[in-house]
C-alpha cells in the first residue's frame, strides 16, 4: 500500500510498480465506494422488494421530482453501519491475489464511512504487508498541482 499527500507522486509510483511487475493496481477509496453505492442499492431493491408495490406518490409541480420514501430509501434502526463498513473493506481487498494498492482515503463522506481507515483495516483483518508513505516538499506538491499556464 503507498499513502502520500496529494501531489506526492502515490498514483505516479503504484503504475510504474505495477507496471514493471506486472501486478494489479487497486485505488482503494474508488473502489470501496463503487462497492457502497452497489451494496446500497441493492439493499434499497430488497427494501422495496419486500414491501411490495405502492403507487408512487403524486408530484405536485410539473418538473418537480417524486418525493423520496423513507421506508425504502434509508437503512433500518438495526442496521450495522460498522459491520457493513468491516464487509465492505474485505469485499474491496480481496484476499486472493496480490495487489499494490493506492491508499488515498481522502474527501469520503462521513455519512457514508464512519471508520477510520486504520481502524477499518485492522477490524476487517486486511492489512497491508508493507505501508509505504510518500512525503513531498510544500513547493513541489504546488508545482504539480498547479497549471503554469
Amino acid at each position: 500500500m503507498i499513502m502520500g499527500v496529494k501531489g506526492a507522486g502515490v498514483s505516479t509510483q503504484v503504475a510504474m510498480i505495477c507496471d514493471k511487475y506486472k501486478l494489479e493496481e487497486l485505488y482503494l477509496r474508488d473502489e470501496y465506494m463503487k462497492n457502497w453505492e452497489t451494496e446500497k442499492e441493492k439493499r434499497r431493491r430488497r427494501r422495496l422488494l419486500d414491501r411490495g408495490f405502492r403507487p408512487p406518490q403524486p408530484v405536485e409541480e410539473e418538473g418537480e421530482e417524486a418525493p423520496v420514501d423513507p421506508e425504502i430509501e434509508d437503512e433500518p434502526d438495526d442496521f450495522d453501519k460498522e459491520a457493513h463498513e468491516r464487509d465492505l473493506m474485505r469485499m474491496t481487498l480481496s484476499s486472493d491475489k496480490g495487489l499494490v494498492l493506492d491508499g488515498c482515503w481522502r474527501d469520503i463522506p462521513e455519512e457514508k464511512v464512519q471508520t477510520a481507515l486504520p481502524e477499518l483495516m485492522t477490524e476487517s483483518k486486511r492489512l497491508p504487508e508493507i505501508l509505504v508513505i510518500l512525503s513531498c516538499k510544500a513547493d513541489a506538491t504546488f508545482s504539480r498541482k498547479i497549471d503554469h499556464d
